[in-house]
């Protein structure tokens, strides 16, 4: 398989999308606190009544050999203490105290993020750049490894038991191939929902929406029927940027796009099989279902011209209804951006529509760069066993990667972690060199913010309740997990046609919604489009990739 046309597609289409998974960066327009977006332990739930399995695996971890610390850790990472220029005194202080506790001296190189990508490339060709590197993206963990500029971690970590003991999640989540590319930040799980105006409910006497035939009728009741009752015709159902915070209704309609709601080429997590939903049934209906929105004006005629920032600009307004975005707006930036133009305006959510579909509806996704092992590196295995160690298996390690040094940044008496407030009022920064894995969460160790124990309470509340909808959403069968293996199609073919097939469906899509086209018209000009540009071997080889058959034919 020719994998490095596989990369390059890999690395232009996140590029592309904007949707990073490097924490702050690819989200960075995310109202988002510190003590905010961790995934829910798995930990408590392991099954410990095999004792005799514990002991035997006790028995085993005994056996393995101890491996020596390495004489020190250089890590490079973006937005250490802030930007480059930022906090200098901080970035300096945090090195020599981890140092001081852990007997390994901290080399901490940080470039800007306007220019990151490009200065850690110059600086590994130059062999200026050696340990570990976090990236932005997994696809430049891909591409580095076939250039050769890291390493595979495997043969480092397979005997680590704090790595073992990680959730297959985490420790598979930049494996390719059976090898270990990069180890994740930590264990960050988000999603979208769909925030919706619940004033606007209470003030017509409306339910929460939960199928998209409830959503089309509360739409057309928040535009025709003055939900904010000024008098004016002013009011519109929903908005969108294109189809990006449209997913949910297409996934209601069992009609999946992908991952950034870019493409109908899509894994099922239902079927376990690479589809393209323009091919089916169900995406008639649905395109017959938006094209009525859009033709009654109950959705936003603007959605192909808004772009994100329209998108969240229309909602803070005051005039909009809902939109589908990413959990922490709906639950902050909507609700805050918003009072500012319309202080009595409160916001729900909705975490997966129901329709065609009623499980496995809406997608979790990790959102943790990684950090890569630069070729080269002296002490490679004490390396990367000391860096997972300190950070993951050392809950004082684990909590200074992410809120800094203790005395300094903060204190930590080994249940509670407390923010200490500097003179000015603001709080010490922090490293951010890991996230919130389960175990370490803000759940098992709270934190608190000195002299502000309503606002600390506040963010814990946020924290929990956020843990407690993605537990609920998973249980109730609303919310799957989605890995990198199941966001771009592993084929040669669609290195080679991604563009053109991401072209084609944006045209069908606008001429379907819009009704330049009726939705069965755009399909088959879809359909004719793809079946004339090869894209069915697309669907075969992401098929076999995976071991399984493809299903449709164009």
């Amino acid at each position: 398989m020719n994998r490095k046309k596989w990369i390059s597609l890999l690395l232009a289409v996140i590029m592309l999308l904007s949707l990073s998974v490097f924490a702050g960066c690819g989200k960075k327009e995310e109202p988002k606190d510190t003590t905010a977006d961790v995934t829910t332990p798995s930990s408590q739930t392991e099954d410990k009544t095999d004792e005799k399995a514990e002991e035997t695996k006790e028995e085993e971890e005994a056996e393995v050999e101890e491996v020596p610390l390495p004489d020190e850790i250089a890590i490079t990472k973006t937005y250490y203490f802030g930007d480059a220029s930022d906090h200098p005194e901080w970035k300096e202080n945090w090195a020599k105290a981890m140092e001081e506790q852990y007997g390994i001296k901290f080399v901490m190189t940080y470039p800007p993020r306007s220019n990151y990508t490009e200065k850690i490339n110059l600086m590994i060709t130059s062999g200026e750049l050696k340990g570990l590197v976090q990236l932005f993206t997994p696809d430049e963990a891909i591409k580095m490894y076939e250039d050769g500029a890291i390493e595979d971690l495997s043969e480092y970590l397979k005997d680590n038991p704090v790595w073992n003991s990680m959730p297959e999640d985490f420790r598979t989540m930049y494996e390719v191939d059976g090898k270990i590319l990069g180890i994740p930040a930590g264990l960050t799980g988000d999603i979208f929902v769909r925030a919706i105006r619940t004033d606007w409910l209470e003030n017509l006497g409306l339910d929460m929406p939960e199928t998209v035939e409830e959503l089309y009728e509360v739409s057309r009741a928040f535009t025709l029927e003055d939900p904010d009752g000024n008098g004016k015709d002013d009011t519109v159902g929903m908005t969108s940027s294109g189809t990006w915070n449209l997913q949910d209704i297409f996934q209601a309609f069992d009609a999946r796009l992908n991952h950034v709601g870019g493409s109908s080429l899509a894994w099922n997590p239902n079927t376990g099989v690479w589809e393209d939903s323009m091919l089916k049934p169900e995406m008639i209906e649905c395109l017959t279902y938006l094209a009525d929105m859009y033709r009654e004006g109950y959705l936003d005629n603007e959605l192909f011209t808004n772009g994100g920032a329209g998108m969240r600009e229309k909602m803070m307004s005051g005039l909009y209804g809902s939109t589908f975005y990413w959990y922490d707006w709906a639950v902050g930036g909507f609700p805050d951006g918003t009072k500012k133009n319309v202080p009595e305006a409160t916001y729900g959510m909705i975490i997966g529509l129901k329709g065609k579909i009623d499980k496995n509806i809406n997608q979790m996704t990790y959102s943790n760069a990684p950090y890569c092992l630069i070729s080269g590196t002296k002490q490679p295995k004490e390396v990367v066993n000391a860096f997972v160690n300190i950070f993951f298996g050392d809950v004082a390690g684990h909590i200074q990667g992410k809120y800094g040094a203790i005395g300094q940044s903060i204190e930590f008496d080994g249940k509670t972690v407390t923010r200490l407030q500097l003179e000015d009022g603001a709080y010490a920064p922090a490293p951010s060199i890991v996230a919130d894995v389960p175990g370490l969460t803000p759940r098992e160790y709270p934190v608190l913010l000195q002299n502000d124990p309503e606002k600390s309470e506040v963010y814990r509340n946020k924290f929990l309740a956020k843990q407690d909808t993605l537990q609920k959403g998973i249980e109730s069968g609303l919310i799957y997990t989605m890995t990198n293996k199941y966001t771009v199609p592993y084929s040669d073919a669609y290195a080679t046609l991604s563009a053109d097939i991401n072209k084609i469906f944006q045209e069908a899509i606008v001429k379907a919604i819009t009704g330049e086209l009726t939705p069965e018209q755009a399909v088959q000009n879809y359909r004719e489009q793809m079946r004339a540009i090869g894209a069915q071997q697309v669907l075969d080889e992401a098929n076999e990739f995976l071991g399984v058959q493809s299903t449709m034919e164009y």
